[in-house]
């Protein structure tokens, strides 16, 4: 068997799992896995299809077109969606709304994202599921309600740069490897200024 068999029998065997992963994730109504599962074995089919000897970077141009190698997100034109910026000391959300086919605005005070990491600090393992009801309505400095759009463009952006992750219908759990303030910290200095 050479190469090529080989590589292409694994990706069978990969299409194979994730035909499995779908089918369990239907099953407990994860709906936004499903879409992301799909999207992943569409585009190891297409690298299946057998044709003339393609280079690495043609690989990763079908993966890449297929969606594989990014976030699931709404795109628009060529924009993809979300997209996040500082503005001053404000979390930017940039999204597409389908229903007035334009883009949208939120904003959150640093603020907000600070008391969202210390919500989930609080919570301890992260293992744990928690649903946004576990973790809003947060509370600022003076123990006032901040708005939950404020807190749902943290937790978008903390999904964004693979701090949680949500499953499906049941809510989010964090998946940051090391401690979650660190990593908000180094990453906030990572967003691109707007």
């Amino acid at each position: 068997m050479d190469y090529r068999d080989q590589v292409h029998k694994i990706l069978e065997e990969a299409e194979e799992s994730l035909r499995a992963l779908v089918t369990s994730a239907a099953a407990k109504g994860e709906y936004d896995a499903i879409v992301e599962l799909a999207r992943t074995a569409r585009a190891i089919e297409a690298l299946r299809v057998p044709g003339p000897e393609v280079s690495s970077e043609t690989v990763t141009a079908k993966l890449a077109a297929n969606g594989a190698l990014s976030k699931p997100s709404l795109q628009a034109g060529r924009k993809t969606y979300p997209q996040f910026f500082r503005a001053d000391e404000f979390l930017v959300k940039v999204g597409w709304s389908k229903r007035h086919r334009a883009e949208y605005e939120h904003r959150a005070p640093r603020p907000v994202l600070v008391a969202l990491v210390s919500a989930l600090e609080k919570r301890g393992k992260h293992t744990t599921r928690f649903s946004s009801d576990d973790i809003f309505p947060l509370r600022d400095s003076r123990d006032d309600d901040i708005p939950g759009y404020q807190g749902y463009v943290c937790l978008a952006w903390l999904a964004f740069i693979g701090a949680v992750e949500r499953q499906g219908r049941q809510g989010y759990r964090i998946v940051a490897k090391r401690p979650l303030r660190d990593l908000v910290e180094e990453q906030w200095t990572a967003v691109p200024e707007r």
